[in-house]
């Protein structure tokens, strides 16, 4: 498993789609994550968010991705059932009070893509031509409801395209004047960058949300994740 929930950038080594993450807690602990594993003959990657600050929710961050590490070693298990098998355990340890929200992407051989989206912020993607597609979710959070589902979108990461997922630190980032960010702003920010790579994508986003934060800190935790074909 490659991921650290701390300010430090990854990249990927070769093999799979090129792959760059950064996560910047606003405190210091933080209740965001990203991963990238190998499953089978495919490529797993995600990012995640757990309600909260603090100790308690770095620990259920933890815990989450111990269990997606689990329940990935086996590829009998499709993507949206490896959420609910999540789901279920996460009923069992998460207090009421408490919920998260993901997004696991799976990238075969072929470039043939799996996304399910448990109430997170919807991912985009950047074809190479230029066009962009919101990803809407396609199940509900973690944790709360005794009975959910999710299904699954599938589609084709082909030479070019881009994926962008975003915590909601992102969206959610505040003015001076405390208006947020917002999914147009990243939405236009992405039609301007081009086909940039995933890293120079990666800083233009934390460049675009730094400028609208005026100076101010940010109040929730930040991670970015980009895929490229």
């Amino acid at each position: 498993m490659s991921a650290a929930p701390d300010p430090s950038p990854f990249s990927s080594p070769s093999g799979g789609p090129a792959f760059y993450a950064v996560s910047r807690p606003a405190s210091a602990l933080t209740g965001d994550f990203y991963l990238r594993l190998r499953r089978g003959g495919a490529w797993l990657f995600g990012l995640g968010d757990v309600a909260g600050h603090g100790l308690e929710a770095s620990v259920y961050m933890l815990m989450i991705q111990e269990e997606i590490e689990r329940l990935a070693a086996s590829d009998a298990l499709t993507l949206p059932e490896l959420v609910a098998e999540l789901h279920a355990t996460m009923r069992r340890e998460l207090p009421g009070s408490r919920f998260a929200s993901l997004v696991l992407a799976e990238v075969g051989a072929s470039g043939r893509m799996e996304i399910v989206n448990a109430g997170h912020c919807p991912p985009l993607l950047r074809r190479a031509g230029g066009d962009i597609f919101s990803l809407p979710p396609n199940g509900p959070i973690l944790g709360p409801l005794p009975r959910s589902r999710w299904s699954s979108l599938g589609t084709r990461l082909r030479a070019g395209d881009t994926l962008l997922l975003v915590s909601d630190g992102v969206l959610e980032a505040r003015s001076p004047s405390g208006e947020e960010f917002g999914a147009e702003r990243l939405w236009a920010m992405l039609e301007r960058a081009g086909d940039l790579e995933p890293r120079p994508l990666v800083e233009r986003v934390l460049e675009d949300v730094g400028l609208f934060r005026g100076g101010m800190p940010p109040h929730d935790d930040t991670t970015i994740v980009v895929l490229e074909a």
